[in-house]
């Protein structure tokens, strides 16, 4: 019985079956009746007896013992199902026809041995895999041989070999996976002695032309684009200068082994930053295992595997030094280096030295993308030319992509709705489906927006992301003339914005609630700066080395992004080493320094224990800014403000009153739809009598 997907792919090889492949298929047939070394004995099946038969035209040849055999059923009307039989080499035609012109599968199959390389044995034994897998009357005469061998796109390596008329030391050097057909991913390995055509040389034997020109078009694909732009990657810093400026020498130069990382979480831009830096240098982009397919060559595993993209990167390497200005992007690295590094050989699942020897030769620029760089291997990592790690875009950023999105889908978003949305750490990709299940639900305005927050918000969820609650809008903006401070804030201000960023460092202290956090935002929107806000709990490690680690992360991501970095609670990474006790309590308060000292971009401390620094901390921060509870006219400013009204006599005597009790209270009142200002002075002296050491009624 004929497999049903190898006559699906029968219709993608040239027809007719011509003299050449005729010419094979006799010669496969003869090594077929071949005893084996040492051998006068030889077992024929019904089912290859059977095929004989009905082939004998075909192969213009006679073999007498077979005939005879066929007589004697004839005349006995039962065919033989297995027959032991006896023979000498002299039972066996000779054939020395002359070979015909080769078949355009062939004169295909001569490329690829060419372009990559491969002796005489090694491209035999691949057009044996492949013809009798992929080839009707190949499969139908590899069927008959084959008894109950039932895969439908493998074949035995012994049976290929023996086809292709290799011995059998020919054969075990050939489907080694340190040989030239298994590293360059050519053939897979599928156990049990069975061995596969990758899809990248089936899809490349099944094109229906023999140009070269076609078949390297048909391996380098069609230019693929990016609507982004570089200003939507500004949040990458300087690495975005780098990453452009080594690709443009490498190929100014001829420079082989220009290998580059792309690291970072899922959904970060990765590989549309790769399309974007090939455009910007004028060069052609090939995603290697993503090859161009149509009717003629078509694909049916959609997904790639291992050996079908090695042997895509190794055709492409060997074409890509004549294809002009190409860059090559490997999607997933991981994967393909995957095991290669073991140290267990039985379990390494390719040679390290081809793999390494891939990314140090390669003659033209290569990406590798993956979101986990640990799994390359050390070896491989040292091998990289520079490594670009990938975090969430800033809030311009987000917002200029939200902006492009909602008028692709024809959106409208309230500017409420749009801060909203850029306000969420989500990665460009996730708010491309937030405003894509918004466009699908066919909803406008304010509706649109809130579904659109309400998709990113489900997805960071499920990403196991930290995300913020839903801003309620309602967060009273800093206003200096409010917050109580032994340093003139307007003037602060006006002197920090004249100097430009830079390295300013605050240390801003004092009780919950009085704006410091608020100023810090404030100061960072003045200097036209994103936000890098971290908690100190959100940088303290369980591990020995973590916490320093965590403590170099932020101030490296705040320097790369130009951010302005937000260091809340700083007092838990800050404290007296004088009374450590430990050797790591000591370790990150230095590594805390240290960055400090050195940081490039604005930056800023708060704590509400500023009596825990260590000593040393006072002169590192260039602005020490004390903040404390409200002043009698400051609230009678901040109620009138908030609530409209003038503020009862007993609410300016409250201590310890502070703007976040304000916002707090007018939050309240509009959920509970209090006006009366009794009431809200109320409201407002039951949050002075939560705190510690607040035990009375003032005036009262």
């Amino acid at each position: 019985m004929l497999r049903s997907l190898s006559a699906q792919w029968t219709a993608l090889f040239d027809a007719p079956f011509g003299a050449y492949e005729q010419d094979v298929l006799r010669r496969y047939a003869l090594a077929a009746l071949l005893p084996e070394k040492g051998q006068r004995g030889h077992a024929i099946s019904e089912s290859f007896l059977k095929w004989y038969q009905n082939h004998r035209d075909l192969l213009g040849f006679r073999v007498a013992p077979l005939e005879a055999i066929l007589r004697r059923s004839k005349a006995s009307r039962e065919f033989p199902s297995l027959i032991e039989w006896q023979y000498t080499m002299r039972d066996l035609p000779t054939y020395t026809a002359k070979r015909p012109t080769p078949s355009a599968f062939q004169t295909r199959l001569n490329w690829v041995a060419d372009t990559l390389g491969l002796s005489v044995s090694e491209s035999a034994f691949l057009g044996a895999v492949v013809r009798m897998t992929r080839v009707q009357p190949f499969f139908e005469f590899y069927d008959a041989v084959m008894v109950g061998h039932n895969s439908d796109d493998e074949v035995l390596a012994t049976t290929a070999a023996r086809m292709a008329g290799l011995t059998p030391r020919e054969s075990w050097g050939i489907t080694d996976r340190r040989g030239a057909l298994v590293q360059l991913g050519l053939i897979e390995d599928r156990g049990g002695g069975d061995v596969a055509a990758s899809a990248t040389v089936v899809d490349l034997l099944a094109t229906r032309s023999s140009d070269p020109q076609v078949l390297r078009h048909s391996l380098l694909g069609q230019a693929s684009k990016t609507e982004l732009s570089l200003a939507d990657f500004d949040h990458l810093g300087a690495s975005s200068r780098t990453v452009l400026t080594l690709l443009d020498g490498a190929l100014e130069r001829g420079e082989s082994g220009a290998s580059l990382l792309f690291y970072g979480a899922p959904g970060t831009g990765k590989t549309e930053f790769a399309k974007l830096v090939a455009s910007e240098i004028a060069a052609d982009v090939v995603f290697i295992g993503e090859r161009r397919t149509d009717a003629s060559a078509r694909n049916f595993r959609s997904e790639p595997s291992r050996s079908d993209r090695l042997s895509h990167l190794a055709f492409v390497s060997a074409l890509a030094s004549r294809a002009g200005r190409v860059v090559l992007v490997i999607d997933e690295a991981d994967e393909v280096f995957s095991g290669v590094d073991d140290e267990d050989g039985f379990s390494r699942s390719g040679s390290k030295v081809f793999m390494n020897r891939v990314v140090e030769n390669c003659p033209v620029p290569m990406i590798w993308i993956t979101n986990h760089p640990d799994r390359l291997g050390e070896a491989v990592l040292r091998r990289m030319l520079f490594a670009a790690e990938f975090r969430d875009a800033d809030r311009s950023t987000r917002r200029r992509i939200i902006e492009r999105h909602a008028s692709e889908h024809k959106i409208q978003l309230s500017p409420l709705a749009l801060e909203g949305l850029a306000g969420l750490p989500a990665t460009p990709a996730l708010l491309g489906t937030g405003l894509r299940a918004a466009a699908i639900a066919a909803v406008q305005s304010e509706d649109a927006g809130q579904l659109a927050i309400s998709v990113t918000r489900s997805l960071l969820r499920v990403a196991g992301r930290v995300i913020p609650p839903s801003s309620s809008g309602e967060t009273m903006a800093f206003d200096a003339s409010f917050s109580q401070a032994d340093v003139d804030l307007p003037e602060l201000e006006k002197q920090v914005v004249a100097a430009g960023p830079g390295a300013l460092s605050f240390l801003l202290s004092g009780p919950p609630g009085t704006g410091k956090s608020a100023f810090a935002r404030h100061l960072a929107e003045r200097l036209e700066l994103e936000v890098l806000e971290k908690k100190g709990s959100d940088l303290l490690g369980m591990f020995v080395g973590e916490t320093e680690k965590r403590i170099a992360d932020a101030f490296a991501q705040a320097a790369e992004a130009g951010r302005f970095l937000i260091l809340d609670e700083a007092d838990s990474l800050l404290s007296d080493r004088a009374g450590a006790q430990r050797s790591w309590e000591i370790s990150q308060v230095n590594e805390m320094l240290t960055w400090m000292e050195r940081h490039p971009t604005p930056f800023a401390a708060t704590t509400n224990l500023s009596g825990r620094f260590d000593p040393a901390t006072q002169r590192r921060f260039l602005f020490k800014v004390q903040f404390a509870p409200m002043v009698p006219a400051q609230i009678q400013g901040i109620f009138r403000r908030t609530f409209g009204v003038d503020a009862p006599p007993h609410v300016s005597s409250l201590p310890q009153l502070t703007p976040g009790d304000f916002n707090v209270v007018a939050r309240r009142a509009k959920v509970l739809r209090v006006t009366d200002p009794i009431l809200i002075g109320d409201m407002l002296e039951k949050e002075v009598l939560a705190k510690p050491g607040v035990t009375r009624r003032i005036g009262f």
